[in-house]
């Protein structure tokens, strides 16, 4: 939280802070569905050494405009 804060005070936010996990950054493009179920796939596939309570289900592809705009692409939990 202390290092929110530090930030918070050279580039405001104006709410809270919302902890996310970013899996990866993918092209801002329409997707097929095809591409979609692959992004699932290669997601499902992840081995990590880091221990996470994660329902890959309830993950979204969201397109970034800013800090405060992240707009829903497709959720994983529709396909």
């Amino acid at each position: 939280m202390d290092i929110y804060n530090k930030i918070d005070k050279i580039f405001p936010l104006n709410s809270i802070l919302i902890p996310h996990v970013t899996l990866g950054y993918y092209k801002p493009i329409n997707y097929s569905l095809e591409e979609k179920q692959k992004i699932k796939k290669a997601i499902e596939n992840i081995s990590s050494n880091i221990s996470l309570n994660l329902k890959i289900e309830n993950l979204t592809l969201q397109n970034f405009y800013t800090m405060n705009d992240y707009r829903e692409v497709f959720t994983l939990k529709k396909l």
